[in-house]
This record gives structure tokens, sequence and C-alpha cells, in this order.
């Protein structure tokens, strides 16, 4: 197996192959990172506007769906009442009921998306080529998306929870 690194007896010559190396993935883990930022910006101003007209009639379409889940179908039947909205329920604000249908639908989103086939990342031959271990990059980039996933969800959650 090659060395992790470059030999580190060639001084800055070996500490600017690794730079060269590392640069497209800090710029990747840079454009990650902005995405994020985006997305949590996104999902504030969404959350600060309430449930739409439009997403409200599709989540009352489909809790008449023979194949919607029950929580779906009890949270309905309340907002139908009046005794709750669908803010109240993506507020954390409809009690049990609305926390059911809520862990129904992060877990069928997790579901969905924990199944999705990402391309696998090649390790440049640069990298290589200065002693990368392409076993330990493989890793690297598991932890990545998976730290990634965790944290988009991370923001989703907090863009529905009730604000202090």
């Amino acid at each position: 197996m090659p060395p992790a690194s470059p030999d580190p007896r060639h001084g800055p010559a070996g500490r600017s192959a690794i730079d060269a190396v590392l640069e497209p993935l800090r710029a990747e883990t840079d454009r990650v990172d902005r995405a994020l930022a985006d997305n949590q910006a996104f999902l504030e101003e969404r959350r600060s506007r309430g449930v739409d007209a439009k997403t409200r009639a599709l989540l009352t379409r489909a809790a008449d769906s023979p194949d919607a889940p029950d929580s779906l179908r009890r949270v309905a039947r309340r907002v139908a009442a009046g005794e709750i909205t669908w803010d109240d329920v993506f507020a954390h604000r409809a009690g049990p009921g609305g926390a059911a249908f809520l862990d129904d639908a992060f877990r069928t989103a997790q579901q969905h998306f924990a199944d999705a086939d990402l391309p696998a990342v090649r390790v440049p031959d640069e990298a290589l080529q200065v002693g990368v271990d392409p076993d330990e990059v493989s890793d690297d980039l598991v932890r990545i998306r998976v730290e990634a996933r965790e944290a988009h969800d991370a923001i989703f959650r907090r863009a529905f929870e009730e604000r202090p």
C-alpha cells in the first residue's frame, strides 16, 4: 500500500503537492457549505411564510389517498375540523398526532433518499501519484456524505421547529 502522504523530507514541495491535490476537494467542500447555507436560508424564509395554499391542498388530497398513512389521515381530519392548522403541524404545535405525522414524513423522506444511488467519486491520478491512499479517500467521501445528509436533515427539521 502506498504511503498516506508524500515523504515529509520533501519539505515545502511535498506540502505543495498535497495542497494541489486537496484543492479540488476543498473547493467542493466550500461549495457544499454554501449550498447548505443557502438551503438553510431558503427553509427559514419558507418557514416564516407558513404553509402555502397549494401545499395545504396537496396535503389534504394526499390524506384522501387509500395509501395515506394513518398519521396523515388523523392530522388532516383535525385540520378539516378547524382544531389545528397545517402551520401548527409543521411548527410542532399539533400535539402527539402532529409529531407522529412528521416522524412518518421524515422517515419516508429519509428512506427515499437513502436508496438514491450517488455516483462514485474517482480518486484523481495526481493524488495517487503523490501517495494518497484511495481507500482512505473513499472512506472520507462516505463520511462526508453521511455528515452532509445529517447536516441537511438537521437544517430541514429546524426550519419547522417552533422558535422560542
